[in-house]
C-alpha cells in the first residue's frame, strides 16, 4: 500500500525525496546561509545538557544538613539586620508607645465588674479601639 501521493519520477530523487518540496524547504533550513549551524547546534546543547547533568549530580549528593546549612548563610545576616532595625526604630521611638498602653489600661481597669445585659451592649458600642 501507498499512502502518499503519487509524484512524477522526475521530481523524485534516488532517494525518495521530493524535489519540489526540498527547494522550496530549503529557505526554512538555518544551515542554508550557514553550514556549520547544525555542528554549532549540536556543540551547544551537548555542553549546555553536560552542564545540566553535572549539576543534577551535585543536587544527589546534597544533604538536609546542607541545605540548612546554605538558608543559614542567607537568613542569619538577614535577620541580624532586622533586628537591628527593629532597634533602631524602637529606640527612636522612645516613649510614645508607653503612654498610648498605659492609658488603653486605665480605661479597661475602669470597667465594672458586673454588668446587666443592656449596659453591656452600649458599654463595648463606646469603647475605643486602642491596641
Amino acid at each position: 500500500m501507498n499512502f502518499g501521493l503519487q509524484q512524477e519520477p522526475e521530481h523524485i530523487d534516488e532517494l525518495g525525496r521530493d524535489l519540489v518540496l526540498a527547494e522550496h524547504l530549503a529557505v526554512l533550513d538555518p544551515a542554508s546561509e550557514d553550514p556549520n549551524y547544525w555542528l554549532r547546534f549540536r556543540e551547544r546543547v551537548m555542553t549546555d545538557a553536560a552542564r545540566a547533568l553535572s549539576q543534577r549530580r551535585l543536587m544527589a549528593e546534597i544533604t538536609v544538613a546542607d541545605v540548612m546549612a546554605s538558608w543559614g548563610r542567607t537568613i542569619v545576616p538577614t535577620a541580624a539586620l532586622a533586628a537591628a532595625l527593629a532597634g533602631i526604630l524602637l529606640v527612636r521611638a522612645g516613649g510614645d508607645t508607653t503612654t498610648a498602653e498605659v492609658s488603653t489600661v486605665a480605661q479597661v481597669e475602669a470597667v465594672p465588674v458586673t454588668l446587666a445585659p443592656s449596659s453591656a451592649a452600649s458599654f463595648v458600642a463606646t469603647l475605643p479601639e486602642g491596641f
